[in-house]
């Protein structure tokens, strides 16, 4: 019986004796860690937590026990959370690295192929043996890869294949939105769709990336559709949004020219691009609604079309009805603590602002909103002298109502 094998089959016993990894918070994710080498590296730190992320996924500057070590104290002293990495040079003799208590876990592989799953499964499996409330993170490829990369003939497949041999605590995949084509945007949502599918029979979270940065085909998001993705992955169930990149590419070896356009949330010089107050803001409201995200389960995401009548797709919901004429996702979603029931409304559009009349299904006795402090407050009608109660939404926009019986 070879080496991989003995691990797997250890490791799967010692699941029913030990506990493992549980994810606690909603998590708020930066690929691409400031460089170990930079200057001013702990304010860099400092600047990271100022915009509300929680956890960095180290490895690319942070690959050496000095660097590492170096790297989860200043995460510790921010408050942060950090996925310590060789990435991709994986050894066991690293272990050890993930006691620190900022260590949420370790990046083991970034991207693999079918071929790797057998390897992975067997690094997985070790880790758990030795530090089992730590994660063992792999981030899939994305539905635009292809089967040449995936290895598999369609992406459900890879993703499939990947939990069923794997078993991981999490599924996180790459999932970037070409705007200048319109089908790019059903893409991203249908990749949620196919993850979210695969997560809930597994009893698996998923989160995944997504682009706040020019590179390849995909043009520099607005802050608009930067909402676009962060809503449309909430509307399915996402735990976890990570933002690809924070700072500015700078291994050629890894990312070829991408860091040539120095779009990323920070610059090479460690400056701010114009991203790192639009991700501030976003990921202010996150931290606050994470918690309700987080316990959230999903219960079915209704996409309703301009030339629809919301009525009737919406029969059933707790929203009885929406202003014909735009595009809407609506997920309705069962808070586990308490049972109640919560809707997200996203203006599915990242061009046009949107104004819609709201009625809600007559069996609630009371609906609330979550505001942006994550606090539930009466839903207050925006203009009152129109029949109906009005509410507005921007560009990408999504808000969130909870409804009691």
């Amino acid at each position: 019986m070879d080496r991989y094998r003995i691990a797997i089959l250890l490791g799967l016993f010692l699941n029913f004796v030990v506990c493992n990894y549980v994810q606690e918070n909603y998590v708020i994710g930066a690929f691409s860690e400031p460089p170990s080498y930079f200057p001013t590296v702990v304010s860099q730190y400092m600047h990271i937590a100022s915009a509300h992320f929680n956890l960095v996924l180290g490895g690319l500057s942070a690959n050496t026990s000095d660097t590492i070590a170096r790297q989860q104290n200043m995460c510790m002293q921010f408050h942060i959370k950090v996925l310590t990495g060789g990435y991709e040079t994986f050894d066991l003799q690293d272990l050890p690295l993930c006691n620190a208590s900022s260590c949420e876990g370790f990046f083991v592989k970034n991207e693999p192929c079918l071929g790797d799953f057998k390897r992975l499964a067997w690094i997985i499996q070790t880790l758990r043996t030795q530090n089992p409330t730590k994660l063992a993170f792999v981030n899939l490829l994305g539905s635009d890869a292809g089967s040449s990369a995936w290895g598999t003939d369609n992406f459900a497949s890879y993703i499939s294949r990947y939990v069923d041999a794997v078993h991981p605590d999490v599924i996180s995949f790459n999932n970037f939105v070409d705007f200048r084509n319109p089908k790019s945007k059903y893409m991203y949502e249908e990749s949620l769709v196919t993850v979210r599918k695969i997560a809930t029979a597994s009893g698996t979270p998923f989160w995944n990336f997504f682009g706040i940065m020019p590179f390849h085909k995909y043009d520099d998001p607005t802050d608009a559709q930067l909402k676009w993705q962060i809503y449309t992955s909430l509307a399915y169930g996402a735990k976890g949004l990570i933002y690809y990149c924070y700072w500015n590419p700078y291994r050629p070896d890894l990312f070829g020219s991408i860091g040539d356009y120095d779009g990323a949330i920070m610059k090479h010089d460690g400056t701010k691009t114009r991203h790192y107050n639009e991700a501030q803001t976003i990921n202010r409201i996150m931290k606050y609604w994470g918690t309700y995200f987080l316990n959230f389960e999903t219960q079915e995401v209704l996409h309703i079309f301009p030339v629809e009548d919301p009525r009737f797709v919406l029969e059933g919901s707790p929203i009885k009805s929406l202003s014909k004429g735009y595009e809407y996702l609506v997920a309705k979603y069962l808070n586990k603590p308490d049972n109640n029931t919560a809707v997200l409304v996203n203006n599915y559009s990242d061009l046009n602002t949107m104004w819609s009349t709201f009625e809600w299904d007559s069996r609630y006795s009371r609906v609330l909103e979550v505001d942006q402090r994550g606090l539930l407050m009466p839903v207050f009608d925006e203009s009152p002298r129109i029949p109906g109660l009005q509410l507005s939404f921007a560009s990408g926009e999504g808000r969130l109502f909870v409804f009691i019986e």
